[in-house]
């Protein structure tokens, strides 16, 4: 055990091993990213999201609810009025509950 360990090979293949594993995780990091700004970047397109600078509105969240992005309405909620995600959360939901009801 003990002269495995030693042996140069054995560290070459653990480097390589290391090296492989953070590129992989940068990968991995890089796509999940790209997805999300491109999420990001159709709702801007269909209109659905503020443009980088502009104020989030009312209308914002509820276009986000009635178009079935939730998840996007809560982090946008989150990031404008600097709440916490279960704050935004249930913020969300009560505004997703008036439109059921027909309030807005």
């Amino acid at each position: 055990m003990l002269r495995q360990v030693i042996e140069p090979g054995f560290w070459m293949g653990f480097w390589v091993g290391v090296g492989v594993t953070i590129v992989i995780a940068t990968l991995l990091l890089v796509y999940l990213l790209d997805r999300r700004l491109t999420r990001v970047y159709r709702l801007r397109l269909a209109g659905l999201y503020p443009a980088s600078g502009e104020p989030a509105t009312e209308h914002h969240f509820v276009a986000l609810l009635q178009a079935g992005h939730p998840k996007c309405a809560v982090r946008l909620y989150k990031k404008t009025h600097k709440v916490s995600g279960k704050e935004a959360a249930a913020a969300v939901a009560r505004m997703a509950e008036t439109l059921r009801t027909g309030g807005l």
